[in-house]
């Protein structure tokens, strides 16, 4: 260290100001204002000083690492948040919204912020030895959040999204703590949804977090703190107690500045004030149990703050599980056996969990984004989706309306039909997002995978009166087949001339059929139209693709039975394949779904029924749940998306 005068100092190449504890750009114009005596001037001039300039330009990020522990001594340090982007930049939390790259970590740094007139703002912060391998700014006590690690992911109601984190019940669309033992809670999932979740997760961290007498509790997965967002930065002090004859300490956490800071924290705030050494606070602290850096926990025994949360979690946890066993058992006479299931659990990544914005999300979405899609390319997906669901939902709404209007002059019957036009409404919108979920990834993949044969020529050219071409098949009109280009009948059936017209177009050779086993879709409108068709029995699977029938024994669950037109193509080897017209979802225009039938039987209600308001009510009632039932849906789903592809849906 060089001493310049009284105010500044040299180290390491870095002149700084010991009275304002910061670094100064001896570069800057007002330097010489600074420091006015000539001779300190002078010294200063013969120093080996480091650039600040060339900091930003060997760096990607805005954080730099020097390798000074003496510097770090005698300026003020403070923690900030930064992103590391897949680009391999660093960037503060706040500008993170500017930055089109994927996060890949989020992380806390004591950093001294330095300002170049050229280039912005920068961050200088004390580079380890052992840290120089890595990229700027990502040290140990950065958040670490594991992309490997699932989590149980709780769909309550289609709309509503909850996920667990080391036993804390987390409302993703508010990103809010829930209690267990809350009847609110409890009177929304339902009893037994309530029992069930209990029993298969145990999520009652937060239970335990309020009946504890310390005001922290550790958690070790950093995605609770990402997902949870607001945190504060504290540390731990030791209480002392008025009674000097108790000597066990007692630790408590509180809130501090950055520069004083050895953890980051979760503020619980809606808590029943507590009371240490006559001092009330109501606040409690959930944890990050790795601190902000390693060995730094001033004066405090880390065994007894541990030891301390130890004991009284295993009381509170006992006591609270025993009462819980206890009300459930109580409860257990009140469950309905049949109460509708509202909820859905599945599973979700921290590397999926990451990339959302915003909740909730569909399990459509969360599928695309764990396939790596383009963000513009789920936007255009999601908006596609939207649209099947307006298309649907506008449709549903209209034929209810119909049905609610026969009974505007049956006053008796309004409320009750009113209340159950409603019900339908809300039965409707949550049905459309689970068919989503269900069928929508399925169309999406069918829409990219469609076979070579689905493509024919649309070209047409009459070879003779009997003989056209079309859509790549020499079609035989009078016998309203297609045949094949070689077949040596055509020898005698046309001219020279005719055969060599069949032989410059391009059709489509039979050899190729032999390629495949199974249907084959085609679009050829015109060979549709000029040829017999047969109906034959196929398999459809989740897909929607159409195989060959297995034997009966043979068939899954997975696959349901078809009938759908076709046309035979018998090959030379007595082979035959089936062609079928490239309805993308075979059968979705046409098909009946068993709803659907008894819909139709049930048109006649109002003739049959005129007499007795009480079974038309019942009439009525039964034919809006048929409308809103998840098999009339997802027939209309398909077939709206069906209408779209082939353009002819009306908006």
């Amino acid at each position: 260290m060089f001493t310049v005068n009284s105010k500044f100092v040299v180290i390491d190449g870095w002149l700084v100001d010991v009275v304002e504890r910061k670094p100064v750009n001896f570069r800057s114009p007002e330097i010489r204002l600074l420091i006015p005596n000539d001779d300190d001037y002078e010294k200063l001039l013969k120093q080996d000083l480091v650039d600040w300039t060339e900091l930003k330009k060997d760096s990607q990020s805005i954080l730099v690492g020097v390798d000074s522990v003496e510097l770090f001594k005698h300026i003020k340090l403070s923690l900030q948040e930064f992103f590391l982007l897949d680009d391999g930049k660093v960037v503060l939390k706040r500008i993170r919204s500017k930055s089109h790259y994927k996060v890949i970590k989020k992380f806390a740094q004591r950093c001294c912020r330095l300002f170049l007139p050229k280039w912005g703002t920068i961050y200088i912060y004390p580079m380890i030895q052992d840290d120089r391998v890595r990229p700027d700014g990502v040290l140990q006590f950065s958040l670490d959040v594991q992309p490997s690690l699932e989590y149980p992911l709780i769909d309550i109601n289609v709309n509503n999204q909850y996920i667990i984190i080391e036993g804390f019940l987390i409302y993703l669309n508010e990103r809010r703590l829930c209690k267990w033992n809350d009847n609110n809670l409890r009177d929304w999932i339902g009893l037994k949804t309530w029992t069930y979740l209990r029993r298969l997760y145990n999520p009652i961290s937060l239970d335990i977090v309020y009946n504890l007498n310390s005001n922290y509790y550790f958690v070790k997965d950093d995605q609770f703190f990402q997902i949870m967002g607001k945190r504060a930065f504290v540390r731990f002090s030791n209480v002392v107690g008025n009674d000097t004859r108790d000597k066990v300490p007692f630790y408590v956490c509180v809130r501090t500045t950055t520069t004083k800071a050895t953890h980051i924290a979760y503020i619980v705030t809606d808590v029943t004030q507590i009371s240490f050494n006559d001092k009330k606070d109501g606040l409690k602290f959930i944890v990050r149990k790795r601190p902000i850096m390693e060995d730094v926990y001033s004066d405090v025994n880390i065994s007894e703050l541990e030891n301390q949360l130890f004991i009284e979690v295993k009381v509170v946890e006992n006591g609270f599980s025993t009462y819980i066993f206890q009300l459930e058992n109580q409860l257990m006479k009140f469950i309905n056996e049949e109460e509708k299931t509202n909820y859905r659990v599945g599973m979700i990544s921290g590397e999926v969990l990451d990339q959302i914005r915003d909740f909730p999300v569909s399990k459509f979405t969360m599928s695309l984004i764990a396939a790596g899609e383009d963000r513009k390319y789920i936007e255009l997906l999601q908006e596609l989706a939207r649209r099947l669901e307006k298309i649907c939902m506008e449709k549903t709404l209209r034929s209810l309306e119909e049905i609610r209007e026969k009974f505007d002059q049956k006053s008796g019957m309004q409320i009750g039909l009113e209340m159950e036009y409603y019900q339908s409404t809300e039965e409707c919108k949550r049905n459309l997002e689970v068919i989503k979920d269900d069928v929508m990834l399925m169309l999406v993949k069918r829409l990219g995978s469609r076979s070579v044969h689905e493509y024919g020529l649309v070209r047409e050219e009459y070879i003779s009166p009997r003989f056209l071409a079309a859509d790549g098949f020499l079609i035989d009109l009078a016998e309203e087949k297609p045949i094949n280009p070689k077949d040596p009948r055509l020898l005698t059936l046309l001219k020279d001339f005719q055969r060599d017209s069949i032989a410059r177009l391009s059709l489509i050779d039979w050899d190729d059929f032999k390629k495949s086993q199974g249907p084959i879709p085609l679009r050829a409108r015109t060979l549709f139209k000029h040829c017999r068709k047969l109906n034959k029995i196929f398999t459809q699977d989740a897909d929607f693709k159409l195989n060959l029938p297995p034997s009966e024994v043979n068939l899954t669950d997975a696959q349901i039975t078809i009938s759908y037109p076709c046309i035979p193509i018998f090959l030379e080897d007595k082979n035959v394949r089936y062609l079928y017209e490239d309805s993308f979802i075979p059968g979705s225009r046409t098909a009946t779904t068993p709803s659907s039938a008894t819909f139709q039987l049930n048109c006649e209600w109002k003739n049959r029924l005129q007499n007795d308001t009480e079974l038309q009510l019942q009439e009525g009632v039964k034919r809006m749940r048929l409308l809103t039932s998840y098999e009339e849906l997802r027939s209309k789903y398909i077939s709206a998306f069906e209408k779209l592809r082939a353009d002819d849906y009306i908006d």
